[in-house]
């Protein structure tokens, strides 16, 4: 099941009858037509594979826009066959690559982790993916449900994104001072602190970088404020040198015109954090629910201070 449910999901709206994504949000690889969730893979050679015995009723939903490979966080909802999310459970993940005929890595124990004030929260493992291409990940309960997602894995190198180890592009962010254009610089109510520096010139100062791109006022998920809330939170409770923390809106009006700085990082969906070291390569990403967590935050921006 694709991230747009989950987004869905997390609004609480259920699986159907709400529009995909954030605000012109195109749609993401392996996304269906239908706003519906798709049925449990009961047929899923994968769940056969590594739970024969389970029942396989659970749908399992990637958080992430494009799971890479590498050593990762793999972030996932699980929901009922009647879309009730499924939370709190004592959950295990399973990676089966070649379309979930290879040979399967795991079990990687998950932590559930509660999102305020949403229905569906998420499972978060690390998990070591050492094989691009179709992948199953295959979630296991502990009362003996099974499902799983089948996911199509990118190298770094070949991500349309800019991904871990790839030069950041330098392009000019609204500040204070200099507002580009845009008509407000945040619309997080109140304000974040993270538009004192431009990026293109924070990257020619060699400083390190955390670069958030979300626009909580037009999103059409509950995830683009809380993620925008999150960072700024790490910022003003840590200690982090000369890291700059610098916030980029999706639009430059009111959810129609497009920024170049997404436009320029092409950007399929939102939110997304990026880490910079002070040599200007992306360190890290990450995207959607992800960035409501404060430690998966906490744990990105201590890898560039």
């Amino acid at each position: 099941m694709d991230r747009r449910v989950f987004l869905r999901l997390m609004a609480g709206a259920g699986a159907a009858g709400v529009m995909a994504g954030c605000g012109n949000e195109p749609a993401e690889p392996g996304a269906g037509a239908t706003a519906a969730a798709s049925p449990p893979a009961a047929g899923s050679p994968a769940v056969a594979r590594v739970a024969p015995d389970a029942d396989p009723v659970l749908n399992v939903i990637s958080a992430s826009y494009e799971q890479l490979t590498g050593t990762r966080p793999f972030a996932f909802g699980l929901v009922g066959p009647d879309n009730t999310p499924v939370t709190g459970a004592d959950a295990e993940l399973w990676v089966v690559p070649q379309g979930g005929t290879g040979e399967p890595a795991g079990p990687f124990t998950t932590t559930y982790h509660e999102v305020e004030g949403q229905p569906l929260g998420l499972y978060v493992t690390e998990v070591e993916l050492t094989e691009a291409g179709p992948t199953s990940f295959v979630a296991v309960t502990g009362d003996g449900r099974a499902g799983a997602d089948d996911i199509q894995v990118a190298t770094p190198e070949s991500s349309q994104i800019p991904a871990p180890g790839q030069e950041a592009v330098a392009v000019a962010t609204p500040t204070e001072d200099k507002p580009l254009g845009f008509e407000k610089i945040c619309t997080l109510d109140p304000p974040c602190g993270m538009h004192d520096i431009s990026l293109d010139d924070a990257l020619a100062k060699g400083r390190p970088v955390v670069l958030a791109f979300a626009t909580p006022a037009f999103c059409q998920t509950a995830v683009c404020g809380p993620s925008v809330g999150v960072v700024e939170e790490v910022r003003t409770t840590g200690a982090w040198g000369d890291v700059a923390f610098i916030h980029c809106e999706i639009f430059t009006d009111a959810g129609q015109t497009v920024a170049k700085p997404v436009k320029e990082w092409k950007l399929p969906s939102e939110p997304w954090l990026f880490t910079i070291d002070a040599d200007g390569r992306i360190n890290n990403r990450s995207d959607g629910p992800l960035m409501t967590l404060e430690d998966q935050v906490e744990n990105m921006v201590q890898a560039v201070a």
